[in-house]
């Protein structure tokens, strides 16, 4: 049988981002994709994000829209989450920087 998706409200996704730290960012990095691990804190309606030092995407970041997801999965209900915020890049400050969402969805996976 198939796993089956529900969507979740914006409220549900903050809380669920909250419960995390991992998470990949996408963003273009002389003019190619580019998909960073990064490490992630939730506050006052942005993400807060710290990526590798060795990222190399310093230059992408001034001023550019990314877009950020983070996962967990449920082991005693089965089922996973997943959870995508896009949004400009603000506070870039050499530690890491902030996501100012545009747009914040996320779902439910069910497996049976």
């Amino acid at each position: 049988m198939e796993p089956t998706r529900t969507g979740l409200d914006q409220d549900f996704c903050w809380a669920l981002l909250t419960s995390g730290s991992f998470g990949r960012v996408a963003l273009n990095a002389r003019a190619m994709p580019v998909i960073v691990p990064v490490r992630y804190t939730v506050g006052h309606g942005r993400v807060r994000v710290r990526p590798p030092e060795d990222a190399g995407i310093d230059e992408a970041l001034a001023g550019s829209v990314v877009a950020f997801q983070a996962d967990g999965f449920d082991d005693d209900a089965e089922r996973a989450w997943s959870v995508h915020v896009v949004g400009r890049v603000a506070g870039h400050d050499g530690s890491g920087f902030e996501i100012v969402p545009s747009v914040v969805e996320g779902c439910w996976l069910t497996f049976f």
